[in-house]
């Protein structure tokens, strides 16, 4: 993920995404060149935790004024979420809640000078949102298909013909997935067979 050059903008709606899988229970320390609005360090804990992995440190070789405050405190979301209500659309559309900003994306959406620029930054997130998690969006409008009437099939069948690349793109990462866990595994098996040798 390379954000060098990028504006706060294209730092916010270019969310970090990870593929693979880490064995549950592992230890893991997070290395980073530059933490800036340090998205890509709290995206990358978040996949690690939600797969049961723990972080156990996390460090970068440089940082840019405010990037080293990752949490945000309670106040700013607050502040945040009074100006913009719509901000939760917008942490919806990238994946997660509000209060998984950074202190400084919350810094910057907060001084963003007028609601217009928040619509617009919103608006902005629902297109990059299919691009973020393929499969989450695909599963979000078959169930919204089905939920208005029709029938599974008839529903995958009509994201098929009106949503070939959103089709296309959750193929590619159910693929890429399926790939990491057949590796995960694979590993898994070299390891078990190595602790059986020794012993």
């Amino acid at each position: 993920m390379s954000h060098t050059g990028a504006d706060a903008v294209a730092r916010i709606l270019g969310q970090p995404t990870f593929v693979g899988q880490i064995e549950p229970g592992r230890r893991v320390l997070i290395v980073d060149d530059v933490a800036t609005f340090g998205s890509t360090l709290a995206n990358l804990r978040g996949w690690i935790e939600h797969q049961g992995a723990h972080v156990i440190r996390a460090t970068t070789l440089g940082a840019t004024f405010g990037g080293t405050k990752l949490a945000q405190p309670k106040e700013a979301l607050a502040k945040l979420l009074n100006r913009f209500p719509e901000v939760e659309t917008l942490a919806r559309n990238l994946g997660f809640t509000p209060d998984c900003f950074t202190g400084r994306e919350s810094h910057f959406l907060t001084q963003l000078p007028s609601r217009e620029k928040m619509q617009a930054l919103v608006a902005a997130s629902e297109k990059v949102r299919t691009l973020l998690n393929p499969i989450g969006e695909y599963t979000h409008r078959l169930e919204q298909l089905v939920k208005d009437g029709l029938s599974l099939t008839d529903a995958r069948k009509a994201l098929e013909a009106k949503e070939p690349d959103l089709v296309l793109a959750r193929d590619n990462q159910t693929a890429i997935q399926r790939r990491s866990q057949l590796l995960a595994q694979q590993q898994a098996s070299t390891r078990d067979k190595k602790r059986g040798q020794r012993l």
